[in-house]
């Protein structure tokens, strides 16, 4: 019992974490904000590319801790 309510919490907290972490290379997608000089500008696809693999595969690994406790 305690083990499922620390998975529902973590997996709560890692989708809260995600999501906000997609809002905000999404938002920062589309504001095309003025460096200085000198600093380099990521590219805002890939910002959102890897916000989305580092969200699958934290879903892979909650999967897999699922199928631990079963």
């Amino acid at each position: 019992m305690l083990s499922w309510t620390l998975v529902v919490i973590a997996a709560i907290v890692i989708a809260v974490g995600q999501a906000l972490l997609f809002r905000s290379a999404w938002r920062f997608r589309k504001t095309l904000a003025d460096l200085p000089p000198g600093i380099p500008r990521s590219d805002p696809r890939g910002d959102i590319a890897w916000t989305l693999v580092t969200a699958l595969g934290t879903v892979v690994f909650l999967v897999f801790v699922v199928q631990s406790l079963l």
